[in-house]
């Protein structure tokens, strides 16, 4: 059966003692917590019996004084503690020391939640025990080992019904230490003092909710957020009235009800203070301007809100979240709650919560202050660098796109004549193909726009989470990659194409370097060749002497190399992304 006995053995010695009997305690029980500090031994918890009933909440202490003086003297015996127990019965629970506190977690219940998560907080020098209204562990399990190190609070494994997990949780302790102070008043005070005023409010709250998070921080703390809708459906008008009455309270509470839903998740290993779940608007109402308005809504509301966090923990929600599992903890937290406010078991029990979208990117939200020209090279390397290349490939189609009207107006003569420079051979022509230089302004804004979006994708910081994504990049860079090797390969044997066309020969003879350059910018075998046989300006490098006969039997480069590696593909993967991004 289960002990209410003490052993204590004898370090200096080697011995266990045996006389006098060290005291027993009032109730035998196993599987509960057990802590000495300042010369007290604290038993916490645990099982009385083999029935349900016999869950224990209370704690009993012992004071064993300096080397156990009062236990050789036969004085001490064990009493319960004066500030009472726990608020749930539990076995399995761990204590563990932070300054002049004793922190509380974990173990099994059978009195409402089985694994709860609360954190107890044992307060010795103000001998009384309370509930942290802030934190809680991010799973809960019995058996439990845990350790306080560098002020953070470790909690490895435990059993929580199903599985012995291998997880394990870290808290950072900001519970007060005995210095400065003595016995510090938990955050902020129940009782202020007069000064600076006679009579001082309790602000900023005797109650202070979690908001914005379980250590409260300012938005711009963390560097991306996702964005969220979420859905009520079948509201009753008392559930509407609630909402109406209270709006700022409610939603406050559903924002740590939501929170607490992606952290009880099993796939999810992350900490309250690192993501902040915000309702923006109800219904496209501002939350704190919600009045009886509402009441005339439908029994659906919708929560357009946003999570912020940093990158790594974005990432990590996004790609473990489970918005079926988010939506039934929510949905019966909120049935709870809405019954604990007054509302009827029929009004409550058909009230519904879910996830209507989640965003897949990562936006980073911008500061609302002018930024340096430091700050803003920084950008430039941080992603805004594909806003950079988009404008440089415009402003170049722009001047290609230039030249082709200037070489429209050459042929009619409207143009300012170009004198003839040596070696050149610049003269006023009629027969320039202009449409030439457009086909190539296209060919190459097509070319960067691909290059691009493959750069937008690779910077996007979901990359390394979302498996679709990063197969879209790589088809993406293989779809660029390969038809421009290929109008490579096109470029070198263009002797051979030409071959029978003395003129032809000689001029990609004479101009093979600025073909190869065309080339090589552009991406574009055909688009080049029929640049450099456009005769535009009457400059020698763009007068191949190639017929449109010619021409005509060249363009099955275009169609194999351009149109089926690259433009098809490309637009393929132009759309899933689109539609990702919408979606």
């Amino acid at each position: 059966g289960n002990l209410n006995t003490l052993q204590i053995y004898d370090v200096s010695s080697g011995q266990w003692m045996s006389s006098p009997t060290p005291p027993t305690m009032q109730t035998a029980r196993r599987e509960l917590a057990c802590i000495a500090h300042e010369d007290i031994l604290y038993a916490i918890g645990g099982w009385a019996g083999a029935y349900d009933a016999a869950y224990l909440s209370s704690i009993e202490t012992l004071f064993i004084g300096n080397d156990l003086a009062e236990i050789e003297n036969g004085i001490a015996q064990w009493s319960d503690f004066e500030g009472g127990g726990l608020t749930v019965d539990v076995y399995g629970v761990r204590a563990v020391a932070y300054g002049p506190l004793i922190l509380i977690a974990g173990g099994h219940s059978e009195s409402g939640v089985k694994f709860p998560t609360v954190i107890h907080i044992l307060d010795t020098q103000s001998k009384s025990i309370t509930v942290d209204d802030f934190n809680f562990l991010m799973y809960g399990a019995s058996g439990l080992a845990t350790i306080v190190a560098n002020s953070e609070w470790f909690i490895f494994g435990g059993n929580n019904g199903n599985t012995i997990t291998s997880k394990y949780q870290f808290l950072p302790l900001k519970y007060p230490t005995a210095n400065p102070s003595s016995a510090p008043s938990f955050s902020p005070t129940i009782s202020p003092t007069l000064s600076p005023s006679d009579a001082p409010s309790a602000a900023p709250s005797t109650s202070p909710t979690a908001a914005p998070t379980r250590f409260p921080t300012t938005d711009n703390a963390y560097d991306s957020f996702i964005s969220v809708d979420y859905m009520l459906t079948n509201l009753s008008m008392d559930n509407v009235e609630e909402l109406s009455e209270r709006a700022v309270a409610v939603i406050t509470d559903m924002e740590r009800m939501i929170e607490r839903g992606y952290v009880e998740q099993n796939d999810i290993v992350i900490r309250y203070r690192d993501f902040w779940v915000q309702i923006d608007s109800v219904n496209d109402y501002p939350v704190a301007s919600l009045d009886q308005s509402l009441l005339d809504a439908t029994d659906t509301i919708k929560l357009p809100s946003k999570i912020s966090c940093n990158e790594v923990e974005c990432n990590h929600l996004m790609s473990n979240r489970d918005d079926d599992a988010l939506s039934t903890f929510v949905t019966s937290e909120l049935r709870s709650y809405l019954a604990a406010a007054g509302g009827t078991s029929a009004a409550t029990e058909t009230v519904t919560f879910r996830v209507q979208s989640t965003s897949m990117a990562l936006f980073r939200p911008e500061s609302s202050s002018e930024q340096s020209s430091e700050q803003l090279q920084a950008d430039v390397g941080n992603g805004n660098n594909v806003n950079v290349l988009f404008y440089l490939s415009l402003a170049l189609i722009i001047f290609i796109g230039s030249c082709a009207v200037l070489a429209l107006c050459f042929n009619d003569g409207v143009c300012l004549r170009i004198p003839k420079v040596p070696g050149l051979g610049c003269h006023v022509v009629d027969d320039g193909n202009y449409r030439s230089v457009f086909v190539f302004a296209l060919h190459l804004l097509d070319f960067l726009s691909d290059i691009n979006l493959a750069t937008e994708m690779w910077i996007n910081p979901e990359m390394a989470v979302n498996k679709l994504l990063f197969i879209l990049g790589i088809a993406s860079v293989v779809f660029i990659a390969v038809p421009y090797c290929v109008n490579v390969y096109h470029a070198s044997k263009i002797k051979q194409y030409v071959e029978g066309n003395e003129c032809a020969e000689m001029h990609f003879e004479r101009s093979t370097a600025f073909f190869a350059i065309l080339v090589v910018l552009s991406g574009g075998c055909y688009a080049s060749i029929s640049l450099c046989s456009s005769n535009i300006f009457g400059i020698s490098m763009f007068s191949a002497g190639l017929t449109t006969t010619e021409l005509r039997k060249l363009r099955k480069i275009r169609v194999s190399a351009n149109v089926l590696l690259e433009n098809i593909p490309q637009i393929i993967v132009q759309i899933i992304y689109a539609t990702m991004v919408i979606g």
